[in-house]
């Protein structure tokens, strides 16, 4: 009889395996000292990778299970992974304290995300209303002499009617063209300062300007053996200046609310 008793005596303590699934692998192990329990068999579930640092560890499955009696000198078995791990927060329970943990920084992140963007979009906004400031002041310096240019090219045409009329280049028809070729040039270099916002109709626009001092300058030689294909040059030049001067004209003044001056 005694000796039943002293055999009794030596038998484990037992307790109820608290839950914790869903918990930092740290807290983890403290609830389950708190009961008495101290024995751990933490498995990576993803990879075999040894928790240095506890608290970056979440808690997927456990065994014994929440609820079941277990001796307090037995191994709980706690299967493990990293929250950032492919496919592990949809394993992680909802409402528990890692889960709630996750929330609470998507929550702080997204709101992060919208005060960035709305920030971001208000610089654009700023960005934008400063481009078309630049835009329509450029636009009011340019206008007066982008509206003499019409002028220039009807003379430009105008000239090279009466040179093919006569087949002759008179002094007169020289100094014009010289005249026509030297306003293109001024014109030329005020778009040099056009705003980033139009770099690329400015350019075109440029380039048709070029296309309209090449088209003066093929005339002076439209005389004599050479005026027929000089002419045929500078119509030539001519008509691929015009449309692309006009495109370029046109994408510039574009939301000025100016109608563009194009020839």
């Amino acid at each position: 009889m005694v000796a039943a008793v002293l055999l009794a005596g030596c038998g484990s303590e037992s307790a109820s395996v608290p839950n914790v699934v869903g918990y930092r692998l740290d807290d983890a192990h403290n609830i389950l000292k708190d009961v008495g329990f101290e024995q751990f068999d933490d498995v990576d579930a993803i990879e075999d990778r040894n928790p240095f640092v506890d608290s970056n560890w979440v808690v997927l499955g456990q065994s014994p299970g929440a609820g079941e009696s277990a001796e307090v000198d037995s191994t709980i078995r706690l299967e493990i992974a990293k929250p950032e791990d492919d496919g592990v927060r949809a394993r992680i329970p909802v409402g528990s304290p890692v889960a709630e943990e996750l929330s609470a920084i998507d929550a702080r992140n997204a709101a992060t995300d919208a005060k960035l963007a709305a920030e971001a979009e208000k610089r654009r906004q700023a960005e934008v209303a400063e481009a078309a400031k630049d835009l329509k002041e450029f636009v009011d310096k340019v206008d007066p002499s982008l509206r003499l240019m019409q002028n220039a090219v009807a003379d430009l045409a105008a000239a090279a009617d009466d040179i093919a009329s006569s087949g002759v280049v008179t002094v007169a028809d020289l100094a014009s063209l010289r005249d026509i070729n030297k306003a293109l040039g001024v014109l030329w270099d005020e778009f040099e300062n056009a705003p980033k916002v139009v770099n690329s109709d400015a350019d075109e626009t440029q380039e048709a300007i070029r296309e309209f001092q090449h088209a003066a300058d093929t005339l002076i030689s439209a005389e004599g053996v050479a005026a027929a294909s000089s002419l045929d040059r500078f119509h030539q030049l001519f008509g691929s200046a015009q449309p692309r001067y006009n495109a370029g004209l046109t994408g510039i003044y574009a939301g000025s609310g100016i109608q563009p001056p194009t020839v």
